[in-house]
């Protein structure tokens, strides 16, 4: 009996070792991995998605996966032959925590992203990857998700195509960073150029856990394009039903029309430009004031709603 007990045991132990060794060298075979990887994004977009570059994977309880030259096909209609390039892309997970109902990455990764954004006569873009499908409702999240530790990209640009604009619109980042600080809160960092001017832009966030579990939840942002400067402050005391929110925003600059003309909206107003919108939340309802010139165009209004995104009476 215990002759036959120790072989179903050894037998037992044989079929574990052989599998987790089977695991092993699918883990370890990096040319099976970028195939499949290939074949879901391809299968996930719509479009050829390829690794024409080395793809190396460091397998560990923190796996990091490294890939470079990857791109992703465009429409058939676009000019350029590709939609994304991205030179170099390395991205780093806690292994254990993919077991449980919140990812953790502890950092992306990406050097050198080219995006090609265009839109065509008929209305059609570039950008409509998913097909729309019909999913059964989903349970209500209980946490987040996802938990991003780092973001880490140099050299982002991108253009974007459209009848309505006489040429492209360039938009490049030099340097964009995101890290976690604190539990709950993330900073986030970029400086670049926008149709020919300077871009800097950096900002905080408190208590990202308010947009699932409800709460409050505090931001502050600035961004400097050029001598267009824009400020923003907001704090709300339950992101659920946004109760209690209070937010500043300043958005200032030499000339309106700059922003109407890279917007593709029709010139109608030009000059400097000094608009301040202020919403304050209260126990009798929220508080809209409106005060500034945008160039020729005058905006006031002072008033109170009963709901600041649904309102009913105000």
């Amino acid at each position: 009996m215990w002759r036959l007990l120790k072989y179903i045991l050894l037998s037992l132990l044989g079929i574990v070792l052989l599998g987790l060794g089977f695991a092993w060298w699918l883990i370890e075979d990096g040319e099976w991995i970028r195939a499949k990887t290939e074949q879901i994004a391809t299968d996930i977009t719509g479009r050829p998605f390829s690794i024409n570059g080395e793809f190396d994977l460091d397998f560990s309880l923190d796996p990091t996966v490294t890939a470079f030259d990857l791109r992703l096909g465009n429409a058939p209609w676009a000019s350029q032959p590709d939609m994304a390039r991205v030179d170099r892309f390395s991205v780093s997970i806690n292994l254990m925590s993919a077991l449980s109902d919140q990812l953790v990455i502890h950092f992306i990764e990406a050097d050198g992203i080219a995006l090609m954004l265009a839109e065509n006569e008929a209305g059609d873009a570039n950008w409509d990857l998913f097909p729309e499908k019909d999913e059964a409702p989903k349970e209500p999240l209980t946490e987040l998700p996802l938990i991003i530790e780092g973001i880490d990209i140099n050299g982002f640009t991108m253009n974007h195509e459209s009848p309505l604009r006489t040429e492209p619109l360039e938009f490049s980042v030099e340097r964009f960073a995101l890290n976690r600080v604190a539990e709950q809160s993330i900073e986030v960092a970029a400086a670049g150029r926008v149709g020919g001017l300077p871009l800097t832009l950096d900002g905080r966030v408190d208590r990202l856990r308010a947009l699932v579990i409800g709460g409050g939840m505090q931001s502050e942002l600035h961004v400097g394009l050029g001598e267009i400067v824009l400020d923003t402050r907001s704090s709300v005391a339950d992101v659920k039903d946004w109760r209690g929110i209070d937010l500043a925003v300043n958005l200032s600059g030499p000339e309106f029309a700059w922003i109407t003309e890279q917007a593709a909206l029709p010139a109608f107003s030009s000059g400097p430009f000094d608009f301040a919108l202020v919403v304050d939340g209260q126990e009798s309802g929220t508080r809209i004031k409106l005060d500034g010139d945008l160039g020729t165009l005058q905006v006031f209004a002072d008033g109170q709603v009963d709901d600041p995104f649904g309102p009913q009476t105000g």
